[in-house]
């Protein structure tokens, strides 16, 4: 199993950013990764809802799904990931700096049985790679005069 956890500030007060990232199916617009996500479940996101994703994976495209586990609005978003043989438990911490919010994203995996050798591989990208990319988009999206 890999680990990883990347920070990021946004300028927007804590609830906008939470609202915004637990409503899953905005993750394409800011994942470069994930192609699309659906809700399957009826209702506003909280523990029990459930997902369809899509994630773009080198050439090939990945279907499964997201379940959320643990919903404590404005703090902590976690959710179960599962894509094939990949399995994941990610959350987002959250905290409020003045009108700012602080997000911590952090991306506990592992891979099918026969790729555990590049578990650890997987989580240094996870750290210096995917994660920051990602919460860099995720932070201009937010900061930008589209979202409010």
């Amino acid at each position: 199993m890999s680990k990883a956890t990347c920070k990021i500030v946004i300028q927007r007060p804590i609830d906008e950013v939470f609202d915004y990232v637990s409503h899953m199916e905005n993750d394409p617009l800011w994942c470069p990764e994930v192609k699309s996500v659906e809700q399957e479940s009826e209702g506003e996101p909280g523990v029990g809802t459930t997902y369809k994703i899509v994630v773009a994976f080198s050439k090939d495209e990945l279907k499964g799904g997201y379940e959320i586990t643990a919903y404590q609005r404005p703090t902590l978003l976690e959710w179960k990931l599962w894509q094939g043989g990949i399995r994941a438990n990610n959350s987002y911490h959250l905290e409020a700096i003045e009108n700012d919010t602080r997000l911590s994203y952090t991306i506990r995996g592992s891979l099918p049985p026969k790729q555990k050798f590049f578990d650890p591989i997987v989580g240094l990208l996870n750290r210096f790679y995917y994660g920051p990319r990602a919460l860099k988009r995720l932070k201009r999206t937010l900061e930008s005069d589209s979202v409010a």
